[in-house]
């Protein structure tokens, strides 16, 4: 048996354990065809997780975004990229178990297309103020979402700042936190 490793957050594995009781119908039919799926797309490229704690794990491609790892609640699945950013992926709510646990598998496969792709564009403000995923956001896209003062990231690691480079200043994320 799997041993919590101590500098995990307690509070998560409270709050999972929990949920996988409040609705185990829901939670057993998500992180089943969830793993089913990603055992079909993408064999060998993950680790898979005890149900208390993680679904899947795939490592890192780049040791400066880290790995990314997919947990379960019972509505949604939350999304962490190491080093750069975290997200989550949401069902419509009051829907059957099946229509959840079809719908959260398609909304896994395509957050992995879009990141294993590239197309997933992040930025982590050097004042470490904010960070922020973009997705479906292929590599001609990457300037107009891009300002100065930002790292950005892919999958496969950095990539360069064209803001910076081109003197181009979008405001892209500072709008967005004013919102």
């Amino acid at each position: 048996m799997k041993r919590i490793n101590p500098k995990q957050a307690y509070s998560f594995y409270i709050i999972n354990t929990h949920t996988m009781y409040l609705a185990p119908e829901a939670y057993t039919k998500i992180r089943e065809q969830v793993l089913e799926i990603l055992h079909e797309k993408y064999p060998g490229q993950f680790i898979v997780g005890e149900p208390w704690d993680y679904i899947a794990l795939f490592p890192a491609k780049h040791e400066k975004v880290g790995y990314l790892k997919l947990y379960q609640d019972i509505e949604f699945i939350t999304y962490v990229v190491q080093y750069v950013n975290h997200g989550h992926l949401n069902c419509p709510e009051d829907e059957t178990p099946d229509y959840t646990a079809n719908y959260m598998k398609w909304e896994v496969v395509e957050l992995l297309e879009d990141l294993l792709n590239d197309n997933m564009l992040f930025g982590v403000d050097r004042g470490l103020t904010f960070s922020m995923g973009i997705p479906r956001c292929p590599p001609e896209n990457w300037e107009d979402y891009m300002e100065p003062g930002v790292d950005y990231f892919v999958w496969s690691g950095p990539i360069p700042n064209l803001a910076e480079e081109k003197g181009k200043d979008t405001a892209v994320f500072r709008k967005r936190l004013e919102e």
